[in-house]
């Protein structure tokens, strides 16, 4: 996953230690959602994520499409999440950037223009198996346990709105995140926990 084009409000690049610094943020951040990752800055202007994968100990494991064993592979919606929480982490710190994944076919943020669910829902259906044995991108992956999954999920949203969600639009940007893939019983939970607090 590549960042680049890292700039402030006024269009200046940042100072290479506050490139340092955004990076270390995001690899914790990913860290306290349940996912590992490496994260290092390139230049005052770029940072790459690498190695994305499930901490299993949170989600529990994926099944393979292929093989139908269990892995630490992301699905669509995991990879989603990660995402948002990059939009999220951008927002708070009023950066712009352009974020994409997978060789650009997903951008996920260009300067302060966010990408969601709504914006991938075509590459959902991509077929990522083969001719013979097609499997959609959505299906790729499933949950071995939707309950943790889901349950995970919601953990995670919490976390990142007690993290970013002082400010009202990243909040708001998070639950839609979490409404695109909750259940709706799972997502009246989340609401009402939030509006106890």
């Amino acid at each position: 996953m590549e960042i680049r084009k890292i700039r402030d409000r006024n269009g200046r690049y940042p100072h290479p230690a506050k490139t340092k610094e955004l990076a270390l943020v995001i690899e914790s951040t990913l860290n306290d959602i349940g996912f590992i990752a490496y994260v290092y800055p390139l230049n005052a202007s770029a940072i790459r994520i690498s190695g994305v994968r499930l901490n299993t100990k949170a989600w529990g494991h994926n099944i393979s499409p292929y093989t139908y064993r269990r892995g630490n592979i992301l699905n669509f919606y995991q990879w989603g999440l990660v995402n948002y929480s990059l939009n999220a982490i951008f927002d708070y710190h009023e950066l712009a950037a352009k974020i994409t994944s997978l060789n650009g076919l997903f951008v996920i943020r260009d300067r302060f223009t966010k990408y969601g669910f709504r914006d991938w829902e075509d590459r959902k259906w991509d077929n990522v198996g083969s001719v013979i044995n097609p499997i959609m991108r959505v299906e790729a992956w499933a949950p071995a346990n939707y309950e943790k999954f889901e349950t995970q999920y919601i953990n995670s949203i919490k976390t990142l709105i007690e993290k970013f969600g002082s400010k009202e639009s990243i909040k708001e940007l998070l639950l839609q995140a979490a409404f695109c893939v909750l259940s709706g019983k799972a997502y009246s939970a989340l609401i009402h926990e939030l509006n106890v607090r």
